[in-house]
């Protein structure tokens, strides 16, 4: 949800979360740098919220749970609070500005369901938002409709705040497989809103862990551009390797009009394809490649 979204994070441990707290040891010196450091508190609140429901299955309003520690100006100039959606679905950090001159901010966490393999999954989505003049502000739940879909959303007198989207997939209890399936499917909702908002597919892939005991991610831009493939490269024999394609086709109106399909290796071992194995063209989808079947098309 919740995007400018993300960046991708793929998730990582509650302990990684809460030694990573944000305890700052400059002392802003003017007003950006203030709200700077606040917002790199809500964003730090937002993937301990997130790792927190994937451990807990549900967000907390304990605001020492998420490892919070402002100091010097920034704790001088904001007060930072933690709401629970009343129906249980959704979480808002925020830093209150004390005063006039500085923005407030708030994070957006909320759980979103989606279908893998016939089965419905719950993964978190999150959304910085920034208030739109520089004074004391707070939102009520009631002001904000949580989006039925990904989309990213702020309330009233809100705006969303470039970079400050995270998502993180409850998939730790899975299996490796369908971690692997899941990453290659959070990776395909990221590329096509980002190449929505910017016409070109994301290269930058740093919060994505270039392998695991299971697997070896890799992910490749066509050099024309447009296509790009991400790949779960099994190691050994036990699991199916995956890749995820999204090609550009011809445009409908002023929307980039794109592909997505999710493919599974037919025999248990690592397999990555070349983009000589690849075919696709902006007339029609692409197909799996040899070694390959659909797993998911979008």
């Amino acid at each position: 949800m919740m995007h400018l979204y993300r960046f991708l994070v793929i998730p990582f441990s509650i302990n990684w979360v809460m030694t990573s707290q944000i305890s700052l040891s400059q002392t802003p010196t003017n007003i950006n740098t203030t709200q700077n450091y606040a917002q790199q508190i809500v964003v730090a609140m937002n993937r301990a919220q997130q790792a927190y429901y994937v451990k807990n299955n549900r967000f907390t309003n304990d605001i020492k749970a998420l490892a919070v520690n402002p100091v010097d100006t920034v704790d001088n100039s904001y007060q930072f609070r933690v709401f629970i959606h009343p129906q249980r679905n959704a979480v808002m950090q925020a830093a209150i500005s004390k005063n006039n001159g500085y923005k407030s901010y708030i994070g957006l966490v909320r759980t979103y369901n989606f279908t893998l393999q016939n089965k419905t999954q719950t993964t978190t989505l999150a959304t910085l938002c920034e208030s739109s003049e520089a004074k004391p502000q707070l939102p009520i739940w009631a002001n904000y409709q949580i989006p039925a879909n990904d989309t990213p959303a702020c309330p009233v007198g809100f705006r969303v705040s470039i970079g400050g989207n995270q998502t993180i997939s409850a998939i730790e209890k899975k299996s490796p497989p369908e971690q692997a399936l899941s990453k290659m499917l959070a990776i395909a909702e990221e590329q096509v809103r980002y190449h929505r908002k910017h016409n070109r597919f994301k290269k930058d892939w740093q919060d994505i862990p270039s392998e695991t005991d299971t697997y070896l991610y890799r992910s490749f831009i066509h050099p024309s551009g447009k296509a790009t493939m991400a790949a779960a490269i099994t190691k050994g024999s036990r699991f199916k390797s995956y890749i995820t394609l999204i090609h550009t086709l011809k445009s409908k109106g002023n929307k980039s009009n794109l592909a997505s399909i999710q493919c599974i290796s037919k025999e248990n071992k690592g397999i990555l394809p070349k983009w000589s194995d690849i075919q696709f063209s902006e007339d029609k989808p692409a197909i799996c490649p040899t070694g390959f079947e659909v797993e998911r098309r979008r």
